[in-house]
């Protein structure tokens, strides 16, 4: 058990009778009350498990390298040590495991160092159980665990036990539990993991449940929360404990316990790197768990492993190891004499505090499209109360497709839209998109079944409200905001209602209201005049003579689906733009622009790097289409046919704008005329408004529109308990940034992230001001513009969710597996930018999948990995 991380390790679990929380309160008044930090000093500890014994007032610690078990009087500070003849202080054997059962009784697991020293890859050698009476202080019996399997589990090292006295004993390569009768004569495979893969550190812990009726064992090979239901004649499915506040405990887990001053109502995992994670049921029965918050490991920079919790008097303590000391000559173990036991009493109490006060707190969010759903699923895993309201009769905003553009609640979706960014950075970092069943780019089609299947998996359909429309919103005196909503329309005669909550996030985005210039003439113009969000099939301009206004995402779409058909297509557009192809040498263009280039070379560095890659991919721009601008001073255009069919006639580009209107066309400022049947303007959208807000809530109090006051482009400064999604612009994806700003938001109405006062948000808005002055084209599309990476860790770095290249280099020497944990930092430095990293580390981490999502981004597999396919 030398390695850090590539341990899974015993955990202190609570027999049943003790979990009772009134038989183990008035067992442990007659023990003097211990508070505060404590060290045990003895030399060659390496505490390894621990447990309480409430009748004699002493910690029970098993002592890892010697194969023994110290005893630890917290009042004198004396040690006894219990030996196991014929087992102690043998170079082959560990003491793992170490628990007072119901009849009074130690449970002592001595294990085969060879399993944990080898990651499972050498299983040989005896695993035993030894119960020991602690009144005789004599051994009453032992049972060969290796034994009842034929040797094919091993990596025994924890107990829990049944109120008559039944021991189960837990296994972790691979997963196992045996059951073993009180008297010791049965012992029987009681549950198998099959097939035997040995290299997965699987089962870590387990405890009985506060009822006596089931085992809550912690998996570390997902991260989850398992019961196991004792009546049953085998230990048959582990039935999964949903986790409502996070999607994985951690990565490296090892010690489970419930502290019996908490009444059942808190189990404690240890996780070696993070320290102790607190999960909560608020009605002690563990159908679900919330996750609530995590101790960190105190001692992880010495080299400490967080390894069990106990409960010792009424205060808890955290238990540290030190698996990295080098061992003393002719000894078994390192020389280490002081053994820190942290007190964690008071953490835990700030989490059930915190997390009494966030359940209290009701969060309304507008629309369930990509924002909305994300920010849905983040609210309720910080313990919220979370209901969204979308006028639509179903998910999916933007990408809910409707044929009648006229429609109250269509979008500006059409049959053609591909998304511009590709698989394997589109998704949600904790919810990866599936490569058999999604190519590299796909259509909106595809995209909204991956919301829906999204909003399935993570049960966020119960929190919405479908066709009721936010009729407006005003802040409340005493905090938090007062909604008015209608169900159905307007003229369905429906009446308003008034609902209160203590925090509002608009999840509506940018795209909803289109903004149409005004033209001279226009109402003489005999054609057709339309904006792009009401175009939907090509098939309509068949012959026709058609002008296009813009030269955006949906522009480009429109010229190359039109142009075809159209008797002729003339853009007309002033800046010229930067169109990209989606594959640039055979990779997705994003995957040219990794975290390094982001995070490390110049702005100015990275546009002439790409520039000249892409003239060697494609060619230079046409004269007509090339900016004056360089490329990283806009938001580029991603479509592989554009410049082909640009210089092949199909359709054309003039550099200039519309003056006027005829009754048969344009004029254009150059002084040309333009005869037209129909003009369609793919000119953007109103950025600031949300007409359901008070007037001016989000425009810039210092500068014109569309620039608006947002603090991390979510909060408004003078407006508290406000937050507003989906207003940046940016060069990547869009989902992932969704996704961390419903973090954060979440993270602060929580109170888990604090926001600084109006004064220092109005000078990091200032400063972002200067920045796309200084960097970005003067447009309105560009007046909301951020860096992708260094926007998402600038969101996610209070969560400790930044993925810096001091965590990931570290992990090179702490995780025991140095290759893997190279190709993680490799896969998120140098690879395409996938949002699977923002999950590796910090609150609301998911370390297991985010590892196994990074690693087949990283080679583009076309398939998810068998690790990934474990969560779904």
């Amino acid at each position: 058990m030398s390695g850090l991380l590539t341990l899974v390790l015993p955990l202190l679990a609570l027999p049943a009778i003790q979990a009772c929380p009134t038989k183990y309160h008035n067992a442990t008044t007659a023990c003097a009350q211990v508070t505060g930090n404590q060290t045990v000093n003895s030399f060659q500890l390496y505490p390894e498990n621990a447990d309480f014994d409430t009748k004699r007032c002493v910690a029970y610690f098993s002592v890892l390298y010697n194969a023994s078990v110290a005893a630890w009087n917290p009042t004198t500070s004396e040690i006894q040590t219990i030996e196991i003849p014929g087992l102690s202080f043998n170079p082959e054997l560990h003491s793992s495991g170490v628990r007072v059962d119901p009849l009074d009784r130690l449970s002592i697991i001595i294990d085969a160092g060879s399993a944990f020293d080898t990651g499972g890859q050498n299983i040989t050698g005896d695993n035993i159980l030894v119960k020991y009476d602690l009144t005789k202080k004599e051994v009453l019996w032992q049972r060969n665990l290796t034994e009842v399997t034929g040797g094919v589990y091993g990596g025994f090292q924890d107990t829990a036990h049944g109120p008559d006295g039944t021991t189960y004993a837990l296994g972790t390569f691979p997963s196992s539990i045996i059951r073993i009768s009180p008297d010791g004569s049965k012992a029987v495979a009681w549950y198998l993991k099959t097939p035997a893969n040995h290299s997965i550190h699987g089962l870590s812990g387990l405890v009985s449940s506060p009822d006596g009726k089931a085992l809550l064992v912690a998996d570390s090979s997902d991260g989850q929360l398992y019961r196991f239901d004792t009546a049953n004649a085998t230990g048959s499915t582990p039935v999964r404990v949903p986790l409502t506040s996070a999607d994985t405990i951690g990565a490296a887990l090892d010690g489970v316990s419930i502290p019996s001053r908490y009444n059942g109502t808190v189990i404690l995992v240890s996780d070696n790197e993070k320290g102790t994670v607190v999960l909560h049921s608020a009605d002690a029965k563990w159908e679900s768990a919330a996750v609530i918050g995590t101790v960190p490991n105190a001692y992880l920079a010495d080299g400490g492993s967080t390894v069990t919790t106990v409960q010792i008097g009424g205060s808890v303590y955290s238990v540290t190891e030190y698996f990295g000391d080098a061992k003393v000559a002719g000894t078994l173990a390192g020389n280490r004499t002081e053994w820190p036991l942290v007190d964690i009493t008071a953490n835990i109490n700030g989490f059930l505090a915190g997390q009494m006060e966030s359940q209290s707190k009701r969060v309304a969010v507008v629309g369930a499209g990509p924002s909305g759903l994300v920010a849905i699923k983040e609210c309720l895993a910080a313990g919220l109360e979370v209901l969204c309201f979308e006028r639509a009769p179903a998910l999916g905003g933007l990408w809910l497709y409707n044929p009648d553009p006229s429609a109250e609640t269509s979008s500006g979706m059409y049959p053609g839209v591909m998304l511009n960014s590709c698989r394997l950075t589109t998704g949600y970092s904790d919810f990866p998109i599936d490569p058999e069943r999604y190519p590299i780019y796909y259509s909106h089609k595809l995209h909204l079944r991956y919301l829906n299947e999204y909003a399935a998996h993570f049960a966020l359909e119960k929190h919405i409200r479908y066709e009721t429309t936010v009729v407006g919103c005003e802040p409340r005196k005493e905090g938090g905001w007062e909604v008015r909503v209608r169900r159905g329309s307007e003229k369905d005669g429906n009446g308003e209602e008034v609902l209160a909550f203590d925090a509002l996030i608009c999840g509506t985005g940018i795209i909803s209201k289109p903004f149409v210039p005004e033209y001279k003439g226009r109402e003489s113009f005999k054609g057709e005049v339309l904006h792009s969000r009401s175009y939907r099939k090509p098939s309509a301009y068949e012959g026709k003579r058609v002008i296009l206004v813009g030269l955006g995402s949906s522009a480009i779409d429109v010229a190359c689906e039109v142009g075809p058909l159209a008797k002729e297509l003339t853009i007309v557009n002033r800046r010229g733009a930067w169109v990209l192809p989606r594959f640039v040498l055979g990779k997705p263009t994003e995957a040219w622009d990794s975290r390094s280039s982001q995070i490390w070379l110049p702005a100015s560095v990275q546009e002439w790097l790409f520039e000249k890659i892409l003239n060697h991919a494609q060619g230079k721009m046409p004269p007509e289409l090339q900016p004056d601008h360089g490329l990283m001073a806009q938001n580029a255009t991603i479509r592989s046919d554009f410049v082909e069919k640009l210089q092949t006639g199909i359709f054309s580009l003039r550099r200039t704008t519309i003056a006027s209107f005829t009754e048969t066309g344009v004029i254009l400022e150059n002084g040309d005329s333009l005869d037209a049947d129909v003009v369609i303007l793919a000119t953007g959208y109103h950025i600031v408004d949300q007409p359901y807000l008070p007037p001016g809530a989000l425009a810039s109090k210092e500068a014109p529109a569309p620039h608006v006051d947002l603090y991390k482009s979510i909060v408004p400064p003078t407006w508290k308990d406000l937050y507003v999604m989906g207003q940046t612009e940016q060069a990547g994806p869009v989902t992932p940034v969704s996704e961390a700003q419903a973090r954060y938001i979440a993270a602060v109405i929580k109170g888990t992230v604090e926001l600084p006062g109006e004064e220092e948000m109005m000078r990091e808005i200032r400063t972002m001001r200067g920045w796309r002055k200084k960097h970005m084209i003067d447009s309105d599309r560009h007046a909301l513009n951020v860096e992708f990476v260094k926007y998402m860790d600038g969101l996610l770095a209070p969560l400790g969710a930044a993925p810096t290249f001091g965590k990931l280099f570290g992990r090179i020497f702490t995780s025991g597996k140095p290759l893997r944990a190279w190709s993680i930092l490799s896969a998120v430095y140098f690879g395409i930018p996938a949002p699977a990293q923002w999950r590796l580390f910090g609150e609301g981490s998911t370390p297991v999948l985010a590892e196994e999502t990074l690693l087949r981004t990283d080679v583009d597999a076309s398939q998810l990995s068998e690790g990934e396919k474990s969560f779904f």
